[in-house]
């Protein structure tokens, strides 16, 4: 009992503060190989590489202005866009490529019903 009859309750718990920690953010580099990749995928898939493009550049605003984690989700959506733009773009061109020496007939039948002369015909 204290001195004014209450009991006595020894669980008081004293939180001591402490200073707040800093993590200190150390300025990152930055790559033009997002920006590149997605350029060059726009010849391959202009909408997927539009879409990388657009990431890239968000991705290098982000950067400037310290914003870290952002610009690394963005530069990782650019590059699988732009990846996946210029694998897109490849096997357009293979496909294309099959048809034209698999079925020759497709592309000189198309020569034949617009009256043109086939060099190969005898």
């Amino acid at each position: 009992m204290d001195k004014y009859g209450r009991p006595v309750d020894h669980t008081e718990v004293h939180i001591q503060q402490q200073p707040p920690t800093y993590m200190a953010q150390t300025k990152q580099s930055w790559s033009w190989c997002s920006i590149v990749t997605s350029t060059i995928s726009l010849c391959c898939c202009s909408l997927m590489g539009g879409i990388g493009l657009l990431c890239a550049v968000l991705s290098y605003t982000d950067h400037k202005v310290g914003d870290y984690e952002r610009h690394k989700t963005k530069r990782c959506w650019s590059l699988c866009c732009s990846i996946s733009a210029i694998v897109i773009g490849c096997l357009a061109i293979a496909a294309i490529l099959v048809l034209v020496f698999a079925f020759p007939g497709i592309i000189y039948g198309y020569a034949s019903a617009i009256n043109i002369r086939n060099p190969y015909a005898g």
